[in-house]
Order: C-alpha cells, then structure tokens, then sequence
C-alpha cells in the first residue's frame, strides 16, 4: 500500500459484514479486488467443506492464504539461490568472449 497522504474512507463487505476502512485513494481499486478475492475464496471454503460456524471460514480461508504464501516464499529463496550460480555463469561467459576476442580480433 503507498504512503499516507490524502485519506479515503469507504466500506467493504465480506460475507454479509460490512468493514470500515480509511485507505489512499490510489489504493482503492487494490483494496476492493482484494476483498473481493477474501470473499470469493470463504465461500469456497465454506461450500467445499460444509462449515456451519462463522469462525471456520476467516480461519480456513487465512490457512489456504498462509500456506500460499510460504510456497511462494520457498520458491523465491530457491530462486534466489539459483542467482549466484547464474552470475558465476554469465561471467565465465563473458571472460571466455574476451579472451577469445583477445586472441583473434580481426575474426569477430
């Protein structure tokens, strides 16, 4: 979400209860397809698996969310690690191009 400067308040409803929230303007749209998402995926939850009680759905829907977000965090750190492998590779690549640019100029 951006910095605070000029505020908005405007209100978003998710199963039926209605939330206040004061957000950037720029935010706005963010906020909506945000609660909007929230929305769609506790009814899912609570459709897929029959829930009766209010309290299953927020807390299913922030473990389906917390379990998301730790595969994407795994899949970024190993991405992050495949980096220096890429760099180390890239510059073997670029040594090697100059040393055989070195060697014969005139056939480049």
């Amino acid at each position: 979400m951006s910095q605070p400067s000029e505020q908005k308040s405007i209100e978003i409803t998710i199963l039926g209860r209605t939330y206040p929230l004061v957000i950037s303007p720029e935010d706005q749209d963010l906020v909506v397809a945000a609660a909007a998402l929230v929305e769609r995926k506790m009814r899912q939850i609570i459709d897929k698996f029959s829930l009766r009680d209010a309290v299953d759905a927020p807390v299913m829907t922030a473990l389906q969310y917390a379990v998301i977000s730790l595969i994407y965090k795994h899949e970024l750190e190993q991405a992050k690690s495949l980096y220096p492998d890429l760099e180390a590779l890239l510059n073997r690549i670029e040594q090697e191009i100059n040393r055989i640019s070195k060697e014969a100029p005139s056939q480049l």
